[in-house]
């Protein structure tokens, strides 16, 4: 029986970038962000631009990507998902020397992701699939529509978060932060 292919974004999907992120601007630039302070996904529109910079090498310093931590029971669900379905695991980069491998390394060890499960780049509705989860809204309506064009049938998730509450529906897309939702499509599929 042919498998469907789940996409899924890392950050703010399987990892916490949010918390390790907002703890380097309060040290940097005296902010106190929670999630529900921030209006949209790029929260750094909040941050004065004199810090950027700053928190941006902070961010990039070797060791910060494989110290966050994959939100609880991810690593479950995956483990169960991948016995359903073929996932791969679409990343943007951070601009910094060591985020790549890092990344990779961080999902080999979290989440038993192989080199050719890892696909690391901005453009993500460029890759095929079935599902795609993502946390940005841009990304998955992105990809729904490029999706569509090539003629498939697809699904796309926005994994919720207070910032991402105010984004207007769409066919073909669905707000959830519950992975049972995401499980039940991809037995549902075919």
């Amino acid at each position: 029986m042919k498998k469907p292919t789940l996409l899924l974004d890392v950050d703010g999907v399987l990892a916490d970038f949010f918390t390790p992120a907002a703890q380097i601007i309060f040290d940097v630039a005296g902010m106190k962000l929670t999630p529900d302070t921030i209006p949209s996904w790029d929260f750094f529109e909040l941050v004065p631009k004199k810090f950027h910079e700053e928190c941006w090498l902070r961010m990039g310093h070797p060791g910060w990507c494989s110290a966050l931590q994959p939100y609880e029971g991810a690593q479950e669900v995956i483990r169960r998902l991948s016995s359903k379905c073929h996932i791969y695991y679409v990343t943007a980069p951070l601009n910094a020397p060591l985020w790549s491998s890092e990344r990779t390394s961080w999902l080999q060890y979290h989440f038993e992701a192989t080199r050719d499960q890892i696909l690391i780049g901005s453009a993500k509705h460029l890759v095929r699939g079935h599902f795609f989860v993502d946390d940005r809204h841009s990304n998955v309506s992105e990809w729904v529509k490029a999706s569509k064009a090539w003629g498939n049938d697809v699904t796309g998730f926005l994994w919720a978060h207070p910032y991402n509450d105010s984004y207007e529906e769409e066919p073909n897309i669905i707000r959830t932060a519950r992975w049972d939702v995401i499980e039940q499509a991809v037995e549902e599929w075919g």
